[in-house]
């Protein structure tokens, strides 16, 4: 088998029975340590939800990474632009953040936005749809193609923040019980290693960080960042861009101004309040 990160010959290493009867296949790339299963025909059902039960962090995994990506955003990104959550489920991420006074929008072909109604990415004007920043969160793992699906979330801009387990340093024997498998919902189909990221990376002609302080945590952008980190300083300090930034992305450098304060973000919350009252209230005249 090929491996769907780097071409390279993946060697078969173990079987695990998914959803409790099919026993499936995992291959592993000699080269850069990609996990792949065989073709995944009992994906149909593994999504019959849309959300797994088994999946108990859809609170909690949002309620830690807005404070994250917020810092990540202030420290190296225009926060007054726009954001994207891709792969973003029923809205509950984008909402946090639009509450936090950043401009996201969802995106989700699987899941009913229920949080974010109005602010899905198919309510922007399709020449809007760019971003500034891409996140996708517990996305990955799931993909049957992370090529295909990874050109599609680039399309919507040049900086993807994205969440994954990286395989453990572990034996096959103990790489078959580790739990990121997930057999049970049967949703977990790609496994990827540091190597393997950093092939991805080069691929789409982006910089690869991580930051140990938040190993799920990774960011692909052209940006050349030194001493990256999603943290602020023991200050509170952020760096700036130059209104030239677009320009230094192509130049893949990072420049920064004098360290300085920003000040509280705005919520958006009453302002998304009063744009939903006048969709409202623009369907309403219309259909008279």
């Amino acid at each position: 088998m090929e491996c769907k990160i780097c071409s390279s010959k993946s060697h078969f290493i173990f079987t695990k029975k998914i959803l409790s009867k099919y026993e499936v296949s995992y291959f592993k790339c000699s080269s850069c340590g990609f996990i792949q299963t065989e073709d995944a025909y009992w994906l149909s059902e593994a999504y019959e939800l849309p959300f797994t039960p088994l999946d108990v962090y859809l609170v909690s995994r949002p309620l830690e990474f807005s404070q994250l990506t917020e810092n990540l955003i202030l420290k190296y990104f225009d926060y007054k632009s726009k954001f994207l959550d891709y792969g973003g489920g029923v809205g509950v991420f984008t909402r946090m953040m639009r509450d936090r006074g950043l401009k996201f929008y969802r995106q989700d072909k699987y899941a009913q936005n229920l949080f974010t109604q109005y602010f899905d990415v198919y309510d922007l004007p399709e020449a809007e749809r760019n971003f500034e920043l891409v996140t996708s969160f517990e996305v990955l793992e799931h993909l049957e193609n992370p090529l295909g699906e990874l050109k599609q979330i680039f399309s919507f801009g040049q900086n993807l923040l994205f969440s994954t387990v990286l395989q453990p340093s572990q034996s096959v024997e103990e790489l078959k019980n580790w739990s990121y498998l997930a057999e049970l919902h049967g949703q977990h189909i790609s496994f990827f290693t540091k190597r393997s990221m950093e092939i991805l990376a080069e691929n789409f002609k982006c910089y690869y960080y991580h930051d140990e302080k938040c190993p799920l945590l990774h960011l692909f952008t052209p940006i050349k960042i030194t001493d990256f980190s999603f943290f602020m300083n023991e200050k509170g300090h952020i760096s700036t861009f130059s209104r030239l930034k677009n320009k230094l992305l192509s130049l893949k450098k990072l420049i920064f101004s004098d360290t300085t304060e920003v000040k509280k973000l705005e919520s958006l919350i009453q302002s998304d309040t009063q744009f939903i009252i006048q969709e409202l209230q623009n369907k309403s005249l219309s259909t008279k």
